[in-house]
């Protein structure tokens, strides 16, 4: 029970609370409809730029949660103009997290297509693709081998700051997706880099770049900083 606990507490941290936010939910079903009928919806994919080069709604533009700051010049300046955001599904809370954002700076039409790039595939609509995409054998370690020997592996968080402020392993240093291909020539070539994030999902995309940049030393987390939080394990918080 005090396991679960610690849990539920951790993931209420990574995910911060969007009970508040005044977004619409809009269906696959909705989209296509309106998206048919040329309504002019903005389509926003919230992922990290690797991850949209890799297959994303056609027609979207890529503003990745991480960078909402940075990038929010490319949203519209009529602010009733329809926005659509997206990611990898009711799981991934980065939609969600950048409609909440939208809303702040006075966006009145603003959606969450909650269903994302699985229940886009999964309706049999294409998705379009910028960058060729070769298999990657992704080799993993084991929490227990990792956390045993951690002086000898060089391990990158590739979540967003914010994220990773709030719980990541001690002595990992933080790269975020976006900023991971130019900050490859920092990485050391001594030692074997693994990569973590929450549940794997960054860090598969972040082993298939490195690996078509080069790097091959390089392993994921078996079951990312989750598993390590379902074992008891404590993360450092900054």
């Amino acid at each position: 029970m005090i396991r679960l606990a610690a849990l539920l507490c951790a993931l209420a941290l990574l995910a911060p609370s969007l009970a508040q936010a005044n977004f619409k939910i809009i269906t696959t079903d909705q989209l296509k409809a309106r998206l048919d009928k040329g309504e002019p919806l903005l389509l926003i994919d919230a992922l990290p730029g690797p991850r949209h080069q890799m297959g994303h709604i056609p027609g979207s533009i890529n503003i990745p949660f991480g960078l909402f700051d940075q990038m929010k010049d490319k949203l519209p300046e009529d602010k009733a103009r329809g926005l659509v955001f997206y990611c990898l599904g009711p799981k991934c809370t980065l939609s969600k997290r950048a409609a909440k954002a939208a809303l702040e700076l006075g966006y009145t039409n603003v959606y969450v297509y909650n269903e994302g790039i699985p229940g886009w595939s999964k309706k049999g609509y294409k998705l379009q693709t910028d960058l060729e995409l070769k298999k990657v054998k992704i080799n993993t370690i084991k929490r227990s081998e990792l956390l045993k020997n951690i002086e000898q592996y060089y391990v990158v968080d590739v979540m967003y700051a914010s994220d990773f402020n709030k719980g990541h392993i001690k002595g990992s240093v933080n790269i975020n997706l976006d900023e991971l291909e130019s900050k490859i020539p920092t990485l050391p070539k001594d030692k074997t880099i693994v990569v973590v994030d929450h549940a794997n999902k960054l860090s598969k995309i972040a082993v298939w770049l490195l690996h078509h940049r080069g790097v091959t030393n390089v392993k994921m987390l078996e079951g990312g900083k989750l598993a390590m939080i379902k074992a008891g394990e404590r993360l450092k918080k900054n």
